[in-house]
């Protein structure tokens, strides 16, 4: 599927990174990762500073080149028992890194 929930609780849609993605949200050639197509008001997410056309070019380091490779760094960080992960983004042609938190309060 294209868009995907990035984790029921981070309020957070995602999706591919294709040229349709690519021309609406105006990403620059050869950005690699994960688009963020939605943000819910006051999810962590939205604490996260997340917002629609943000790229997610890592998790914790590595890169996540797919929605499903997202959520699966994100089970993980969840199983080991981490409370946040750190994002690393881009918006436009700012690169940024944000903590995610991925624990339920």
């Amino acid at each position: 599927g294209g868009e995907d929930i990035l984790s029921g609780d981070a309020g957070v849609r995602v999706t591919e990174l294709n040229d349709a993605a690519r021309q609406q949200f105006r990403i620059p050639d050869g950005v690699a990762g994960v688009v963020v197509a939605a943000v819910k008001p006051g999810s962590p997410g939205a604490d996260a500073g997340l917002q629609p056309g943000a790229v997610i070019l890592q998790v914790d380091g590595e890169p996540v080149a797919t929605p499903a490779s997202l959520k699966k760094k994100l089970a993980d960080a969840k199983s080991a028992g981490k409370d946040a992960v750190l994002l690393r983004l881009q918006f436009g042609e700012v690169k940024q890194f944000r903590a995610l938190t991925i624990g339920k309060k």
